[in-house]
């Protein structure tokens, strides 16, 4: 019993990757494009305010744009789980009724963070597709996140792409 114990407190404590969290902290400014055979569509902007839901273990991540000249707003939570040793999301949006969830790891560098998941593509009516989600630091007030459709033929899976520039004190970027 003691050693499920020992386990079980190992388990539930937050660790060095819940601090690989702080990256995704305070607010950004976003252009968000869509890809169509690997053509860009105009960029829509907005806002992303990103908190701890839970300090120190959940982060939550507000979305306020627009999207095809519609307003937008979406919701993620992020987290380490350290069970399954994976980063696992789950996000939500105005624009759908779907929710989706993805799981993964840190790229060796640590300057990435890839993840995977399946979606429900509303558009075509195809089920529990395979995307892949990759989130790119590249300072502190720049990141990334790439969606690659996966059922796509290499070369034109990125279908969306947002590159975020974080707001700092005074205004600036």
């Amino acid at each position: 019993m003691a050693a499920m114990m020992a386990r079980a407190k190992k388990m539930s404590e937050p660790g060095h990757f819940h601090r690989y969290l702080e990256r995704f902290m305070g607010t950004w400014s976003y252009e968000f494009q869509l890809f169509s055979g690997g053509v860009p569509s105009v960029p829509d902007k907005g806002t992303t305010e990103v908190s701890w839901l839970i300090p120190n273990r959940w982060i939550q991540s507000k979305d306020k744009g627009e999207l095809m000249g519609q307003a937008y707003e979406g919701v993620m939570v992020m987290g380490y789980d350290n069970f399954k040793q994976s980063f696992v999301t789950t996000y939500v949006s105005n624009v759908d009724t779907t929710m989706q969830s993805t799981r993964g790891r840190l790229a060796p560098e640590g300057n990435s963070l890839v993840t995977y998941g399946v979606v429900d593509d509303v558009m075509t009516g195809k089920q529990d597709k395979m995307m892949k989600y990759i989130w790119r630091f590249e300072s502190a007030v720049k990141r990334s996140l790439e969606i690659h459709d996966l059922s796509l033929p290499d070369g034109t899976t990125k279908v969306v792409e947002i590159r975020y520039s974080k707001q700092v004190a005074g205004g600036g970027k």
